[in-house]
């Protein structure tokens, strides 16, 4: 005698298969999220150095900076950009910090080297956005240690159209 055919499927199929319209959008969405989290840790540890803080201090209490961009000069909306490199007893950051004021945006490009725990900036330099001028912020050409209750613009900025 023969055995009858299989006229349904068998209800053992494995949780995938059972649930892969759930599981597809999950696991999109779950590296989205990696992602995103990735992301927002190399943000924070930019905006968290002593080279950011540095550029940005120096840019937002310069005289001409505050005279193009309007008072309160604050951090813009846009991502920093860059990056720090690390070799034995220095590091070296090359940076672009967007900032706004009341009257317009520009963009902060700062180098810094840090020697001994002292972080000094080699070249400061604002664009600004909508008139495309840029202002050398780096005085002399010395590297200025970093002082977070001092003024670091100290030096009068040169202005180049």
């Amino acid at each position: 005698m023969e055995t009858p055919p299989v006229l349904y499927r068998s209800p053992s199929k494995e949780w995938l298969g059972r649930h892969w319209k759930w599981a597809v959008p999950g696991a999109i969405l779950a590296t989205c999220l990696v992602f995103t989290a990735f992301f927002a840790v190399i943000l924070g540890l930019l905006r968290s150095s002593q080279a950011y803080a540095l550029a940005f201090d120096r840019a937002r209490n310069a005289p001409a900076v505050m005279a193009v961009l309007g008072t309160p000069v604050g951090e813009g909306i846009f991502f920093v950009s860059g990056r720090i490199t690390v070799s034995t007893g220095s590091r070296k950051a090359n940076l672009a910090v967007p900032i706004r004021g009341p009257k317009g945006s520009a963009t902060v490009y700062a180098a810094a080297t840090e020697a001994l725990g002292a972080w000094h900036l080699d070249r400061v330099a604002v664009s600004v956005k909508d008139t495309g001028e840029r202002i050398d912020l780096s005085g002399t050409g010395s590297a200025e240690s970093f002082n977070p209750e001092g003024d670091a613009a100290a030096t009068p900025p040169k202005r180049t159209p």
